[in-house]
């Protein structure tokens, strides 16, 4: 196993009143402290994605989803471990995830027109999948 480090993105949503967080690094109180500050000025967390099968992204969105109980949560739909394959449900990822759709084309309520995203799945080998998340912000064209 080698660390990666790995960025968590917050943005404000006027469609959805609230924030988006993509990519959640870990739930420290430093981390929970800035999130909390943007929940002041702009609004609950309204979504969280996790936009990889990585185990870096893994371990760290289910502690983070449960501090925002009443986000909604999205994966990616091939999370696997290793390097048994178990269950979606021992991933410690929350009980109220959900798979993210593949297109944002396929769920047009999701992100009601604000943002856009696209799943890029690869099947490197046997057994495994590398999936990730294109999201762009169509207000900010980022």
């Amino acid at each position: 196993y080698v660390h990666v480090p790995i960025r968590m993105t917050v943005v404000r949503s006027k469609a959805l009143e609230g924030l988006v967080v993509y990519a959640p690094v870990a739930p420290t109180k430093e981390c929970l402290d800035l999130v909390r500050e943007l929940v002041d000025k702009y609004g609950p967390v309204r979504t969280i994605v996790l936009p990889s099968v990585a185990v870096e992204h893994k371990v760290l969105a289910g502690p983070f989803a449960r501090e925002f109980p009443d986000a909604a949560f999205y994966a990616v739909d091939q999370q696997y471990a290793f390097p048994v394959n178990l269950p979606d449900r021992t991933l410690g990822l929350p009980p109220w995830t959900r798979p993210l759709p593949r297109r944002s084309a396929d769920a047009p309520d999701l992100w009601k027109g604000e943002f856009m995203h696209e799943v890029l799945t690869v099947k490197p080998g046997p057994g495994s999948y590398f999936q990730d998340v294109a999201l762009l912000h169509k207000p900010s064209k980022t």
